[in-house]
């Protein structure tokens, strides 16, 4: 989770044209949203399922030469998927019967590495959002991971370990687009019956819906916004304390309930800022309880807000109701808000590079 401070001195316009120079490290706004060289087409859902089908076979247990971890990175991400296999989050009280929380959580993903962030797969084929800052701080330091062709090691909440390269690297968004090329094989149920098993090829991977456009509510702003369920991880060293290592004693994935708390604004008439740069933070803001290592976690739409109905009458709005509304991404270290990216980003990211993720009507 980053703090207020910009990770970039990102993109001013340059006049007579469209392109954008990065003020820090001149390069086009062609380099700044970096895909990978494979062609995107080609990594779209299929209509029939949705499933990727080549995706190699991850052994059980991976090795370190399955990672390329080092010693202490192996022994975490294997201490990370026996925890996940053991135990389920606590869901606070107010969301005991909140349907979709099960869903949510199961398309949730702990990025392997030491505060390394969290994710959420949004298609049965295993495309997975976080955040920009999660895979890289730095365009060069995004490019040396290209170069040296580094795979990411998530796992997902059941505990089935992923392989997946990063296709597209946003900063402007504070976005990233991951593909999943490697995973175990099915899994047994967890104890509880609660966790399925995650990686059935037949029906792809767990994921969480995407409204198909952004909805509108009532006092934007304000404490009348809808309720937010965040999924993250929080880190398990205590990051704001005196004693340097000392260990917090937070699950490996936690579930707060929060609001949405309108867009972060600027000038006299505290117009909203735009919600397409969350390079310095985040723009979408939200009370749910974060922690460093929150950042890429989804944030999920737990009751609609309320909307005006055709008769001027006030109900709440359904249609967005256990879909993904954001990410988590920062927070403002002088007002305590909790930060975001927001939909209308998440949207626009996906539209300009010609993702289409599974409608309702994919997802049974």
């Amino acid at each position: 989770t980053r703090s207020k401070r910009a990770r970039l001195d990102l993109c001013s316009p340059q006049s007579g044209g469209s392109e954008f120079i990065c003020s820090e490290y001149e390069i086009p706004a062609s380099r700044i949203i970096l895909r990978c060289p494979k062609k995107l087409e080609s990594l779209k859902p299929t209509p029939s399922s949705g499933a990727t089908t080549d995706i190699r076979n991850i052994p059980h247990p991976p090795t370190p030469s399955d990672t390329r971890f080092s010693e202490a990175d192996h022994k975490l991400l294997l201490k990370k998927q026996t925890w996940l296999r053991t135990h389920s989050p606590n869901l606070p009280r107010a969301l005991s019967t909140f349907s979709a929380a099960k869903a949510a959580i199961s398309a949730t993903l702990v990025i392997c590495q030491e505060q390394g962030g969290t994710a959420v797969c949004v298609s049965a084929s295993g495309l997975l959002l976080t955040c920009a800052h999660c895979v890289a701080d730095h365009p060069s330091e995004y490019q040396q991971l290209k170069k040296k062709k580094k795979k990411h090691f998530l796992l997902f909440a059941s505990g089935c370990l992923v392989q997946a390269d990063c296709l597209i690297w946003d900063p402007l968004r504070d976005l990233a687009l991951l593909q999943i090329t490697g995973a175990q094989g099915q899994e047994r149920e967890h104890p509880s019956s609660s966790k399925t098993p995650s990686t059935n090829r037949s029906r792809g991977f767990p994921f969480l819906l995407l409204p198909k456009k952004v909805p509108s509510f009532l006092n934007k702003g304000k404490r009348s916004g809808p309720r937010l369920m965040c999924i993250g991880q929080p880190s398990s060293e205590d990051l704001e304390g005196d004693v340097p290592g000392k260990k917090t004693d937070y699950d490996l994935l936690h579930v707060s309930l929060g609001r949405f708390l309108g867009y972060a604004t600027s000038g006299e008439e505290d117009e909203i800022v735009d919600l397409q740069d969350n390079s310095e933070m985040g723009v979408l803001k939200h009370d749910c309880w974060t922690y460093w290592g929150h950042s890429g976690a989804p944030l999920v739409c737990v009751d609609g807000g309320p909307v005006k109905d055709g008769n001027g009458k006030r109900k709440l709005n359904e249609e967005p109701v256990g879909k993904l509304f954001g990410l988590h991404s920062s927070w403002d270290d002088q007002t305590g808000i909790r930060r975001g990216i927001p939909l209308e980003a998440i949207l626009e990211f996906l539209m300009i590079n010609g993702i289409q993720l599974e409608n309702p009507d994919d997802s049974c």
